[in-house]
């Protein structure tokens, strides 16, 4: 990742240099593998996440099985709205 891809999402695109690069030091790169859940509903998060490459499904269970709500692609933005809820 670099703060040109950091800078090409909507999200950031009108941060300031400075914050910016505060954003970008900040980062952790993570690897999630197939089958592995990111992040439970409920569950209180305290990161965003940003998607790199690959997909990633976003599912709701409902009984006894996962409904898909969405696909999120590289750029995408995940986790966000825990941050604002804080």
């Amino acid at each position: 990742m670099s703060k040109e891809f950091l800078r090409r999402l909507p999200l950031f695109a009108e941060l300031a240099e400075d914050d910016l690069d505060r954003l970008y030091k900040m980062a952790k790169p993570i690897a999630i593998k197939r089958g592995e859940v990111l992040i439970e509903e409920g569950a209180i998060g305290e990161s965003l996440y940003v998607l790199l490459e690959g997909e990633f499904e976003v599912t709701k269970r409902s009984g006894k099985q996962d409904v898909l709500l969405s696909v999120r692609k590289p750029g995408d933005v995940i986790g966000e709205m825990s941050l604002v809820e804080q």
